[in-house]
């Protein structure tokens, strides 16, 4: 045939660990999101910079003011996310949509009894 050189691995088997470093990743992002939704992004704006490079060296590192973005997009105010940092018009549907992909894999891997098939092209030589 023309592409025996191609096959197919076998089934990828996810670990308990993994699969609870996965959950707990997808609980994290989901929880990260709920308390942004709930709290007031004024209360982040008046507390102290957490940022270490912004701390230590006195500018701004690219991802300054994405907290409060988040918060704002989750808020309703888009334009004051984009003022708080520009990046949040790529990183928040980003963000969103890698958590959606991980909460779509794990819920397939448990709803399919832990076999679920990832399967890869790799060359036979």
């Amino acid at each position: 045939m023309k592409n025996d050189h191609l096959k197919i691995l076998p089934t990828v088997q996810m670990t308990r660990t993994t699969l609870a470093l996965r959950v707990s990743g997808v609980l994290l992002g989901a929880a990260v999101l709920l308390a942004l939704a709930i709290i007031p992004t004024e209360m982040l704006v008046r507390g102290p910079s957490l940022c270490v490079w912004k701390n230590l060296l006195g500018i701004q590192c690219p991802t300054c003011g994405m907290t409060r973005a988040f918060s704002s997009i989750l808020h309703g105010r888009f334009i004051q996310a984009i003022q708080f940092n520009k990046l949040v018009v790529v990183v928040f549907p980003m963000f969103c949509a890698l958590l959606f992909r991980e909460a779509v894999r794990v819920i397939t891997h448990v709803i399919s009894g832990y076999n679920v098939r990832h399967p890869k092209l790799t060359d036979a030589s």
